[in-house]
């Protein structure tokens, strides 16, 4: 398998095709679909990044960071249609990149407690438990996570 990384923005019909499936299984899995913690409006281009995986022109893949401080920022949507392949890691890895790369120290997401394949991929990529941070602080149902830069 050849994967391709495009940076694109989340308007975009690669970006939009895997994040209404993101939706629809987060509606299932939680009953939520996650739709109001991200605004596509939110992406600066100049301190985030929406990124799709790619294999032979097909979407496979897609995850986004956006700043909540100048020193932290947070993931959202990130999602892989083709589970077991490895391609969740290979969107972190890519997220956990750029986020240096932008010049973040630390990264934080939150997401349900009840999606215990997404709290147990955090925690198996060294990700900790963190305070609820912004709109996630009376959220009972809610997980949140963090990550210092320097440590990858």
């Amino acid at each position: 398998m050849t994967l391709k990384i495009i940076k694109t923005h989340p308007e975009s019909k690669e970006a939009r095709e895997l994040t209404e499936e993101l939706s629809s299984l987060l509606l299932e899995v939680t009953g939520d679909n996650g739709k109001s913690s991200f605004s596509n409006l939110e992406v600066d281009p100049t301190r985030s990044s929406f990124i799709v995986i790619q294999n032979k022109g097909e979407n496979l893949a897609c995850g986004s960071i956006r700043p909540l401080t100048d020193e932290i920022c947070e993931i959202k949507r990130m999602y892989s249609r083709k589970p077991g392949m490895g391609l969740g890691k290979h969107v972190l890895n890519e997220l956990e990149h750029q986020a240096k790369e932008l010049g973040f120290k630390g990264i934080c997401l939150s997401t349900r407690k009840i999606n215990k394949k997404a709290v147990d991929f955090y925690l198996a990529n060294n990700y900790s438990v963190c305070e609820p941070y912004g709109k996630y602080r009376n959220q009972p149902e809610s997980v949140c996570f963090s990550k210092r830069i320097e440590t990858f």
